[in-house]
């Protein structure tokens, strides 16, 4: 018998304004950076994709259904069996590496998404599902973007790389972005800064920005983000400027992004006091109704 994989079910995600299947993830590391990123009936594309690991697995028999008309009625016996068998247990670990207080607080931020490699053709992917989730069309200058004869790197105003075509900053501040943020903002692992200030963004701060590790700006004042300041931060270690302030952001500063001064001693975090509760040990400014 053979075992035979099958995608379930077809043409299920949109990217974007993009409608994909599961081919769409056989490209580069796609199931690896985005595969459980997006649901639809109860499946990601990593148990739906055969090019993920996922799919319906059947097995069926490539050979005709005919036996033999004699069949053998005695069968040559086996002097010794195996007296043991191997052993399926999985191997256990003592010994896991622990972080120490100063660098984490006790409960440190997980991430689902922990992609570990990407190319330029995944962080243009990124760059357009920002365009598209921030409504691009209508932004106040969107100079070259999706324009495939430029690179992005070289011509979309707002973006800057670095000598190996890494981006490293993303500015577009008072730019009319409208929307919410995607979570494939992750994907930019050599990012500096990150300025969206004063928008009109929508929704919540997507937890994959925590992997942004080299991320040392984050402005995203002056939008409409509602719910609560994601754990996730709390991995951003070369954070200098974090603000937050100028939002409809509620709930604790979580104290793994508070754990990340007392390890550097310094960083500036600022929230809105009256909706987000943040101690002075914690956040250097604490904005009520829009002022200082």
């Amino acid at each position: 018998c053979e075992d035979v994989c099958t995608n379930v079910p077809h043409d299920w995600h949109v990217f974007g304004h993009e409608t994909v299947d599961c081919a769409w993830y056989s490209v580069s590391n796609r199931c690896q950076n985005y595969g459980s990123l997006w649901q639809n009936e109860g499946h990601t594309a990593n148990t739906a994709c055969c090019v993920c690991g996922g799919g319906k697995v059947s097995r069926v028999n490539p050979f005709p259904s005919v036996l033999p008309s004699t069949m053998p009625t005695q069968f040559p016996s086996q002097s010794q069996e195996p007296t043991s068998q191997p052993s399926t247990q999985a191997p256990t670990m003592s010994n896991w590496p622990t972080l120490s207080p100063t660098q984490m607080a006790s409960n440190p931020p997980t991430m689902s998404l922990q992609p570990t490699t990407r190319d330029w053709a995944q962080e243009r992917d990124a760059l357009i599902a920002l365009y598209h989730a921030t409504n691009g069309d209508d932004w106040y200058d969107n100079t070259d973007w999706l324009n495939d004869d430029v690179s992005f790197c070289d011509g979309w105003l707002g973006v800057k790389c670095n000598a190996n075509d890494d981006v490293t900053t993303i500015d577009l501040h008072q730019r009319n972005l409208q929307g919410s943020l995607p979570s494939e903002l992750g994907i930019f692992r050599n990012l500096n800064g990150l300025y969206l200030e004063n928008n009109l963004l929508s929704g919540t701060i997507p937890s994959e920005l925590g992997l942004l590790t080299q991320l040392q700006d984050l402005f995203l004042f002056g939008n409409v983000l509602t719910g609560s300041i994601p754990t996730e931060l709390g991995l951003l270690n070369n954070f200098q400027k974090l603000y937050l302030q100028e939002n409809m952001l509620t709930g604790t500063m979580p104290d793994q992004v508070c754990a990340l001064r007392d390890v550097q001693g310094s960083g500036d975090l600022v929230v809105d006091c009256g909706e987000v509760q943040c101690g002075s040990e914690c956040c250097t400014q604490c904005c009520l109704d829009g002022g200082a």
